[in-house]
């Protein structure tokens, strides 16, 4: 009891040092103080001066764009990266994922510091003129999230079973179009939890983008100006902007909002995925039932009208009857999986109807007299 008590007593005190700060930047935000910490009454004034700056709109402006252009692309950049060296060599993909572990492991400055060293070369060298623009902030940011796009999908191209893309070719499937419609849709929770890292890691980032960008985007001829670099370069000249709280208190709530719906959308699958699990073993079971129960009435009704022959009949065949009613349920469980289960329950119902109804007539024959006929139109 007393290590329960201190263990969630523990976990609340790490989260109120998390949120504490936030929650008292939020607070404030509803108040046209300058200073934090200074209550001058409940107002919106600062949500109002902030879309009217247009310093802060830019810089917000230009960190959304740069933030969605370079998730886009990182994106298809690390889900390629993971596709092609999963299904590459081994020693090759031992080289690649070794490559891949150095900018996430490496300190940032140094990407930062190298990718500029490489511009200026690049820009002297070839060029003759400056490189430094969106483009090289761009290059900055993709370089920065494809290796965490990468080991976001690596782990869902192992969860997934390789013979799923080899029966898509056997079956006739491109590989283009085995890609598209049976690769794709298993890793897409990984390429989704990988854009979403990427738009993270873009919007907070500052050293990469203080090192590599240039004029341009919604700056004109300025510096390209991001809320990292606006917040820096605020400091320098004195307090933060009392606007800014009112931008983080709004970049909090959508964040959260997203959060709680995509929260609300995973128990949602989760529910529909156990009902159909439940429905799916449900009919499992009837088919299991109903064909032991069919195999025994028809047992039954060829006993009935003629025991000793069919006796022997089935005591000679009894391997190939019982590995063909195994092979019938394991293939009808198969096609369950295609969603089929109750069209093919209908089938084996009325399939069963119209054996017992043919064995109704066959009563009328002396199976005794004439077996292998008798069993062959039993078999039809």
């Amino acid at each position: 009891m007393i290590k329960k008590i201190i263990a969630h007593s523990f976990l609340y005190l790490i989260l109120l040092f998390l949120y504490l700060p936030i929650f008292v930047l939020i607070a404030f935000s509803f108040t046209n103080s300058t200073n934090l910490g200074v209550w001058n009454g409940f107002s919106f004034d600062l949500y109002t001066a902030l879309f009217k700056d247009s310093e802060i709109m830019a810089a917000l402006g230009n960190t959304l764009i740069i933030a969605i252009i370079s998730a886009i692309i990182s994106t298809i950049l690390g889900t390629l990266g993971a596709i092609g060296t999963y299904y590459s060599k081994r020693r090759t993909r031992q080289v690649i994922e070794g490559l891949t572990q150095i900018p996430v492991v490496n300190a940032e400055i140094v990407m930062a510091l190298s990718l500029t060293v490489m511009f200026v070369f690049i820009g002297s060298s070839i060029f003759h003129s400056s490189l430094f623009s969106f483009w090289t902030l761009l290059i900055g940011h993709c370089c920065l999230s494809v290796p965490f796009v990468y080991l976001n999908v690596k782990p869902k191209l192992q969860q997934m079973d390789p013979s799923l893309y080899e029966a898509a070719l056997d079956l006739g499937a491109t590989p283009t179009r085995a890609l598209n419609k049976v690769v794709i849709p298993q890793i897409l929770p990984g390429i989704a939890s990988g854009f979403l890292l990427s738009i993270t890691l873009s919007l907070d980032d500052f050293i990469v983008t203080a090192f590599t960008r240039g004029p341009g985007l919604l700056n004109g001829e300025g510096q390209i100006e991001t809320l990292s670099t606006l917040v820096q370069a605020k400091i320098k000249k004195g307090p933060i902007p009392p606007e800014l709280r009112a931008l983080t208190t709004i970049i909090f709530l959508v964040v959260l909002l997203i959060v709680i719906l995509y929260s609300i959308k995973v128990n949602l699958k989760n529910k529909n995925i156990s009902k159909h699990t439940n429905r799916r073993n449900k009919i499992k079971m009837d088919i299991n039932k109903n064909i032991y129960n069919d195999l025994y009435n028809i047992l039954n009704r060829l006993l009935e009208n003629g025991a000793r022959n069919i006796i022997i009949y089935f005591r000679n065949n009894i391997k190939y009857i019982i590995s063909n009613t195994i092979y019938l349920m394991i293939e009808t469980q198969k096609a369950l999986e295609f969603r089929g289960g109750t069209m093919i329950l209908r089938g084996l119902n009325e399939y069963a109807k119209w054996s017992l109804k043919s064995l109704e007539a066959h009563k009328k024959i002396k199976i005794s007299d004439n077996i292998e006929n008798a069993i062959n139109e039993i078999k039809a």
